[in-house]
């Protein structure tokens, strides 16, 4: 019987030593692909959260923060030194929003076979504001995209700050109105007590069933919010996919005393620094105008100001076309023909600068005195009336019903 060959210690060695190497990457494999398989089945189940109808139908637009944070990215990443169309595609993978997510990764398909920003963004006119997408399209053109997030980044992180101060002062208005039909149940729940103790032959008391009493009053009071609610939400909805719809509230907006006068000023902002952008990057005076006209934010006067483009295509001043449509003020218009005279960008860049910060002061104190008196309006307007009448006050929920449509809106 042959005995097996001496083996050298050191091949053994060797040997033993393959043979852990080939276990350990073995088992490193299995492990790359567990996790691999695992980051799979998250990234499919967040997809399917993403992509639900609830999710969907609840993020009515893209808001101000989440456009933000990704002028904050693209700026970054551009900086960075990514394509444009790389940059896009990271967006997409940091975001969780229903619609800002699918709307990045097809303007980075698009961006990736070649077709300009213009055309890339033209799609998506529905998703992104018409501001965003012409500063971004100046921007490109001036090439000071880097300058041009820059300034949108600060456009909307002051636009963060306005809705939020408008929105705390109505909600504030909300949950006084809320407490109002709590108050409303109560008393009818109260007095529904004493009628029964007089019946009774008593002076005072609690029904018969306090508990299904109580529920039954405070369901007669909340049923009517809840019918409110589904409406505001239907509407807000409607509103924010029809056009015909928002001409509609932008006309109805613009006749509001106080509100349309806000309007009318944050309008002339984007105005103003969309056509300074514009005008930086070369274009021909009809382009900016048009342009500038489409980044307004209010269909509206969009619409009044390219009645009066046809005076600007045959070389009348842009000034001059603007009186004409007697929308901006006069002070903005003579810091334009300033700007054309001198061929500088300063003026209007000044003068929007400051009718930010006195747009944003304005709106802080009549949030803050609206804050201060809609307890007052509410007791005079709605809360006498109801305990006066039996059958309470039926335009409390219709008003509850608009406060909740703007809550949407914004």
């Amino acid at each position: 019987m042959e005995q097996p060959p001496d083996l050298d210690p050191e091949s053994l060695l060797e040997q033993v030593r393959q043979a852990n190497t080939a276990t350990v990457s073995k088992r490193r494999l299995e492990q790359r692909e567990e996790r691999k398989k695992r980051h799979a089945k998250q990234r499919a189940k967040r997809e399917r959260r993403l992509r639900s109808p609830l999710r969907m139908k609840v993020s009515l637009r893209i808001g101000s923060q989440e456009l933000h944070f990704l002028c904050l990215q693209l700026r970054a990443y551009l900086t960075a030194g990514f394509p444009i169309s790389e940059a896009w595609r990271r967006c997409a993978e940091s975001t969780n929003h229903p619609l800002l997510r699918p709307t990045c990764r097809r303007i980075h398909v698009d961006l990736a076979e070649g077709k300009p920003l213009r055309e890339a963004l033209e799609r998506h006119r529905g998703k992104l504001p018409p501001f965003f997408t012409e500063m971004l399209v100046a921007g490109d053109h001036a090439g000071a995209l880097e300058e041009s997030l820059g300034n949108l980044q600060r456009h909307y992180a002051w636009l963060f700050h306005i809705r939020g101060d408008i929105i705390r002062s109505v909600a504030y208005l909300l949950i006084v109105l809320l407490l109002g039909k709590v108050v409303f149940a109560l008393q009818g729940y109260f007095l529904q007590g004493i009628f029964e103790a007089q019946e009774r032959g008593q002076t005072a008391g609690l029904p018969d069933e306090p508990v299904r009493t109580l529920a039954a009053h405070f369901a007669t009071q909340f049923i009517p919010v809840i019918i409110a609610v589904i409406a505001a939400y239907a509407l807000a909805l409607v509103m924010a996919q029809t056009k015909r719809a928002r001409f509609a509230l932008d006309v109805i907006t613009l006749s509001l005393p106080l509100i349309g006068g806000i309007i009318r000023e944050a309008v002339t902002i984007n105005f103003c620094r969309c056509y300074v952008m514009l005008q930086s990057a070369g274009l021909m005076p009809s382009n900016t105008y048009r342009s500038a006209a489409a980044s307004m934010g209010n269909m509206a006067l969009t619409k009044r100001l390219l009645q009066w483009a046809h005076f600007v295509d045959h070389g009348e001043p842009v000034a001059e076309a603007l009186r004409r449509a007697k929308i901006l003020p006069r002070d903005t218009l003579a810091m334009l023909e300033i700007g054309d005279m001198a061929a500088s960008e300063v003026p209007l860049t000044k003068i929007a600068e400051f009718s930010s910060i006195t747009l944003q002061a304005k709106i802080r104190a009549m949030t803050r005195l609206f804050s201060a008196s809609a307890p007052i309006l509410i007791a005079v307007l709605f809360f006498l009336p109801s305990l006066i009448s039996p059958h309470g006050f039926p335009t409390y929920d219709a008003v509850i019903g608009l406060v909740l449509f703007a809550i949407f809106m914004l």
